[in-house]
């Protein structure tokens, strides 16, 4: 799983092609499908669009990926299409958190006060562990909308931090750390939210499509992912 390449793909499903009911397919050649937990949530629904979302209430529901994805990766690119339809809390898409030094990766929004901002007011937020460092924990400029849909993404080269917002470059932090992501975690990767066994973080809102690569992809990459799904989200 270290080739340089994709590591995670949600298959897409439009108009009346419907998903499957509690599975979320990985388009991937490693074929890590998600299967929902809490009865069955979260729920498919199709936007306006014909473009089918996973929508998630914010209270336990979440995808097991069922493996470790992001663990060890030697650099990490995500690409996720979100709608917030809360900003009372913390939400979180995505992650493997069991402890601050026993995870790879958390991804959401957060409160931009309670890392050191100076207002309430939520924006995208990104926890990366490297194998050799301490974690960071960077909340971009952009302050977001809830009942709105947005393309946002999170690069690391080893390096360099940056986050992106509808294909716009929004944060850039120094991080460096050669061996690349914590490799010893114990969680599996959750999508909607960053430590399910706790029931914290979970996501309220809607998702999909989500990438997550094994490499840092220049930001054309981003951009092309950007005008080839904006339609379906009114963008």
């Amino acid at each position: 799983m270290k080739s340089t390449g994709l590591v995670f793909k949600s298959r897409s499903y439009i108009g009346s092609v419907e998903p499957p009911a509690t599975v979320l397919e990985d388009e991937s050649r490693y074929g890590n499908n998600g299967t929902f937990r809490a009865s069955g949530e979260p729920n498919w629904v199709k936007n306006e669009a014909g473009f089918w979302v996973l929508d998630h209430d914010g209270s336990d529901d979440y995808v097991d990926i069922g493996a470790k994805i992001t663990a060890g990766l030697p650099q990490i690119t995500i690409i996720v299409w979100a709608n917030p339809t809360d900003r009372s809390a913390d939400y979180y898409i995505l992650g493997d958190y069991n402890a601050p030094t026993d995870n790879s990766v958390v991804f959401g929004i957060s409160d931009f006060a309670s890392h050191g901002g100076t207002d309430e007011t939520w924006r995208l937020y990104c926890s990366l562990k490297g194998d050799d460092s301490a974690r960071i924990e960077p909340v971009a400029d952009t302050e977001f909308a809830y009942g709105s849909w947005y393309q946002w993404a999170v690069t690391w080269d080893t390096v360099t931090y940056k986050a992106f917002v509808n294909a716009v470059q929004d944060d850039e932090v120094a991080y460096a750390d050669a061996a690349g992501l914590e490799k010893t975690t114990t969680q599996n990767l959750a999508i909607g939210a960053y430590q399910p066994a706790d029931n914290k973080g979970q996501w309220k809102g809607r998702i999909l499509p989500i990438i997550i690569y094994d490499w840092a992809v220049p930001i054309e990459v981003i951009a092309a992912n950007f005008q080839a799904n904006r339609h379906w989200f009114g963008i």
